[in-house]
C-alpha cells in the first residue's frame, strides 16, 4: 500500500464533494490537520476514520486504500478522477463548478 497514493485518492474525491478540507475535516469530526497529514501520504487514518471517509466519500475502503474498484459506482468515480486528471487548469475549473452545481441542485 501506498501512502501517497491513498492520500492522493481521499484528496480528488474531497475536492469533488466538499468545499475545502475543513469542512471535510469536520464532516468526519477529525481535524484538518489530520487531513492535511493524511492527504500529503504522512499517515494513513485510523480504521473508524477510514470508515467515516469511505461512507462519507460514497467509495470502499479498498478504494480508498489500494484504488481497487468493487461495484460500478466506485467504477465511475475512478474514471471521472483519471479523466480529471486529464484536464487542463481550466478545465478542472470548470468541471468543479459544473460539480458545484449539480450538488447544490441535489441538496435542494
Amino acid at each position: 500500500m501506498d501512502f501517497k497514493n491513498t492520500g492522493n485518492r481521499i484528496q480528488e474525491l474531497r475536492k469533488m464533494k466538499f468545499h475545502n478540507r475543513s469542512h471535510f475535516a469536520q464532516a468526519l469530526q477529525t481535524s484538518d490537520e489530520n487531513i492535511k497529514r493524511i492527504e500529503s501520504g504522512r499517515g494513513l487514518p485510523s480504521i473508524d476514520l477510514l470508515i467515516k471517509m469511505s461512507l462519507t466519500l460514497e467509495v470502499s475502503t479498498d478504494y480508498l486504500l489500494f484504488g481497487t474498484v468493487t461495484n460500478s459506482d466506485d467504477e465511475v468515480t475512478s474514471t471521472l478522477i483519471r479523466l480529471q486528471h486529464q484536464l487542463s487548469p481550466a478545465g478542472k475549473k470548470a468541471l468543479h463548478n459544473i460539480a458545484k452545481e449539480i450538488y447544490l441542485l441535489e441538496k435542494g
